[in-house]
């Protein structure tokens, strides 16, 4: 069996020599590393265009692109979300492994951690909806994009490094009894997260972008351009992660934590308050909805392209999530 972070709580252990019999995290390590390098130096999107030769960009030439022309600030997050954090968590993780800490001090770096791994998805995202965007049938002849390698490399590196975030958390022993957690969610939950399901639905019911080049016109909606991604473009792992993490899993999430405040407004139990504050980490309408406003601003420099009313529903379910996985992360 393998010791926790439990055992000897006072005294200064890494978890490396805690956790002797875990030889997987290792391995997950170099994996994650290896990954990351291969996600971060290949190519991630081609952009072909009909007057000059075909583009082909990586996770820094798109931060490069935005920083030229002229978008500092979504150059900067881009650049933090999907170049800089991935890093830095990978090396906080193998410090948290290798570094004698209390176990309390560790429980506070595993929480964080898994905390903002998700945001390092931003880039994936992107490539997503930069791809959704531009492989439009009536465009066609203007212009194309298909996703590259490098989208699944980088977005693997991520996936491995959000399951050694919570295998390091499980090995660390975290994890109290949901009945010893204090606190109630109130109604400001309940509205935010009923909110955000909402506005989530209208926006999967709405038209999101409105794309013109040379006279010609196409309207992107999330389903549509879902689906055009995986027909089209033959990219069905992407379309899948999409419908998955931004679409389903957000929905039982928001309806879920809408009920769970509920419940406690009534001054009842709050039943599954773990399991949503665990679920919270693989929602990711947040960080889709900061890739959306960033694609907006790279799409403008290839054709015109309009926000319409799903865009501006979808900013604002991210903005609802964002507020209730704060509370629920300050209760949980």
């Amino acid at each position: 069996m393998e010791p926790t972070g439990h055992a000897n709580q006072g005294a200064s252990q890494s978890l490396a020599s805690l956790s002797s019999s875990a030889r997987d995290v290792p391995w997950l390590f170099g994996l994650a590393a290896l990954l990351l390098v291969a996600g971060d130096t290949m190519d991630v999107v081609t952009i072909e265009y009909i007057v000059r030769d075909t583009g082909h960009y990586s996770v820094m030439g798109g931060v490069r692109d935005l920083w030229l022309g002229g978008n500092i600030v979504l150059a900067a997050i881009l650049f933090s979300f999907s170049v800089v954090f991935p890093w830095i968590k990978l090396v906080a993780l193998a410090w948290l492994w290798l570094r004698p800490l209390k176990s309390a001090q560790r429980d506070r770096w595993c929480r964080r951690l898994k905390t903002l791994g998700k945001w390092s998805l931003l880039d994936t995202f992107v490539v997503v909806l930069l791809v959704g965007c531009l492989q439009l049938s009536a465009l066609v002849s203007v212009v194309h994009a298909s996703a590259q390698p490098g989208v699944y490399a980088f977005a693997a590196a991520i996936f491995v490094s959000l399951a050694l975030a919570f295998r390091l958390a499980r090995l660390a022993g975290r994890g109290a009894p949901e009945e010893n957690r204090p606190g109630v969610l109130g109604w400001p939950v309940v509205c935010a997260a009923w909110g955000a399901a909402g506005c989530l639905v209208t926006a999967l019911c709405m038209p999101i972008l409105q794309v013109e080049k040379r006279g010609l016109s196409h309207t992107y909606s999330l389903p549509r351009g879902t689906l055009d991604l995986a027909q089209a473009g033959g990219e069905w792992c992407l379309a899948s992660g999409v419908l998955v993490f931004v679409v389903l899993l957000p929905l039982v999430w928001l309806v879920g934590l809408g009920a769970c405040a509920f419940q406690s407004c009534r001054g009842k139990k709050m039943s599954g308050l773990t399991l949503l504050s665990a679920l919270e980490h693989w929602t990711m309408v947040d960080v889709f909805a900061l890739g959306l406003w960033l694609v907006f601003t790279k799409v403008g420099g290839i054709a015109d392209a309009t926000p319409l009313v799903g865009f501006w529903f979808m900013i604002v379910a991210g903005g609802l999530s964002v507020l209730c996985a704060w509370r629920v992360r300050r209760i949980a």
